[in-house]
């Protein structure tokens, strides 16, 4: 079966000689029997698609030598991300919320996510064999939690990729913050070149017609 009805029973080799002798003698022939304090998973009964708002506006003006300056701002909203939480937490004495159970992990749509940006671009066009353009964005990407579905492991729940504290105690709000996939300021350059060369005569056709382009990201 498959989660959430499945159970995982860990057979770990020794980390010395050739691991264990009679391996498939120690896989278990038939499946535990299902007990409270097993490692749960669950899905939230309230569980929605998320969904993203944008919008943005902007002006471009033409300036002289053929150079066009776009200047956009652009913003987004996310709601409804998909989170990992959890439903059983361990109290400050060490306990679980609810003793008899053991960790039950939640997948809930409690996430949320904004965006801005100031995006700019200069653009000259091609004169007099060169072109280039510019691009610019200053932005915040900032959210509560950057990746609610990209890892889960019940044996290693440390490991996952849950808010520092359990949603119940406020953990969404608390780590707002920085998105881990922020990044502040990107500047692209892409240009094109064409080399002078000779246009008649026989030396055009290998030194003729030549370009340089390149892109440079930073």
């Amino acid at each position: 079966t498959t989660t959430p009805n499945a159970i995982n029973t860990p057979v770990n080799a020794p980390n010395t000689g050739r691991g264990s002798p009679n391996w498939f003698e120690q896989v278990p022939s038939a499946a535990s029997l299902p007990k409270l304090t097993d490692a749960q998973t669950a899905i939230d009964k309230d569980l929605r698609n998320p969904y993203t708002e944008r919008w943005s506006f902007g002006f471009e003006r033409q300036l002289p030598k053929r150079t066009v300056l776009d200047v956009s701002y652009v913003g987004s909203e996310s709601h409804k991300l998909t989170t990992i939480a959890d439903w059983n937490p361990r109290l400050l004495n060490g306990d679980r919320l609810y003793p008899s159970y053991g960790i039950v992990i939640g997948k809930t749509s409690q996430g949320n996510a904004s965006y801005h940006a100031l995006q700019a671009r200069v653009d000259r066009r091609f004169a007099h064999g060169f072109q280039l353009a510019a691009s610019y964005t200053w932005s915040k990407l900032i959210d509560s939690t950057s990746e609610g579905v990209a890892y889960q492991n019940l044996q290693q729940p440390d490991r996952q990729n849950r808010t520092s504290v359990p949603v119940s105690q406020g953990g969404l709000k608390l780590d707002r913050g920085l998105s881990d996939f922020d990044r502040p300021r990107r500047l692209t350059l892409t240009y094109l070149w064409a080399v002078p060369g000779p246009r008649t005569g026989w030396w055009k056709y290998p030194l003729g017609g030549w370009s340089v382009a390149g892109i440079i990201t930073l």
